[in-house]
């Protein structure tokens, strides 16, 4: 009975989130980066990109990190050498176009939060110099026919995203630093593993995505470090093919690096307690994944 009973959720789930559709409001929104930050001299701005649908939203609760005593919670709160800007789920959740100084409730609702903790955290471990995060995600949504266009060109959420980093970008150098982009995490496949033909066509539009972000952000960066993350093998029907296309590209795309989510034991079966998330990763998961797209980042 229980085996049924997941197996209709994750149709529901498949269902549900592969007919949620973005609309046009993020491309024509003005993204006017409040100035919050000060000017400076001979200094360099590291800085990492997050795209991607809920997983790097993030719809962790950070109360699990509490609940579960994590080593590093006292830590993460006080972080101070990080600065986020983020657009999450259509602006339900955001920095309100500026750099802030907490990574603590950057995720789908303000007591969620996504890969910048990890991020955060072991840059904060190994490094006293500021990081800044450029976070754009959506829940919810297909790289096939929302981040690019259902023919292998840009979508509608590429084109958001592109324009929200850019308007960044230029901020940060307006500012007086020297950009210096670690790289792009990667966290998305979910949808696309609803459906057989996405799936399938996970691989061309994987290579589209990474040429379309390289060259439009090649004035900032050549051959921007891509690192990607695979998906829960056990949630997502098309799960396989999807995995197997992102492992598979760490030998086709230069600069391309993908994290074994599922051999590192990620979960989603544990959280909310009782009525477990299993679209959504664990809070200690959450943060394990974002060391790792760190520790891939600064290899």
């Amino acid at each position: 009975m229980k085996k049924f009973s997941i197996i209709i959720l994750l149709l529901f789930l498949c269902v549900f989130m592969s007919c949620k559709k973005t609309d046009n409001f993020l491309l024509i929104r003005d993204f006017k980066i409040n100035d919050t930050l000060e000017n400076v001299e001979n200094k360099t701005a590291n800085i990492v990109l997050i795209y991607g649908q809920s997983n790097a939203t993030g719809c962790s609760l950070f109360d699990y990190l509490e609940t579960n005593n994590y080593e590093y919670l006292d830590t993460i709160k006080n972080i101070n050498n990080v600065y986020i800007n983020f657009v999450t789920e259509n602006y339900s959740n955001s920095s309100d176009n500026t750099f802030i100084n907490s990574i603590v409730g950057c995720g789908a609702r303000k007591d969620m939060f996504g890969p910048e903790v990890g991020i955060s955290l072991n840059n904060y471990l190994n490094s006293s110099e500021d990081l800044f995060i450029i976070k754009y995600s959506y829940g919810g949504t297909t790289l096939d026919d929302q981040w690019l266009d259902g023919s292998y060109g840009r979508g509608e959420l590429y084109n958001g995203s592109i324009k929200f980093t850019i308007a960044n970008l230029e901020y940060l150098i307006s500012k007086g630093y020297t950009l210096n982009i670690l790289g792009i995490c990667w966290m998305q496949g979910e949808n696309d593993a609803c459906s057989i033909k996405q799936a399938n066509r996970y691989l061309k539009n994987t290579k589209k995505l990474v040429s379309f972000y390289r060259k439009d952000l090649n004035k900032y960066s050549k051959d921007i470090r891509w690192v990607d993350a695979c998906i829960d093998k056990d949630v997502w029907p098309k799960a396989s093919i999807v995995n197997e296309t992102k492992l598979s590209l760490v030998n086709e795309i230069d600069n391309y690096y993908c994290i074994d989510t599922n051999s590192l034991g990620l979960t989603t079966k544990n959280e909310p307690t009782g009525e477990a998330d299993l679209a959504h990763y664990d809070s200690l998961s959450q943060v394990l994944l974002g060391r790792k797209f760190y520790d891939e980042l600064v290899k």
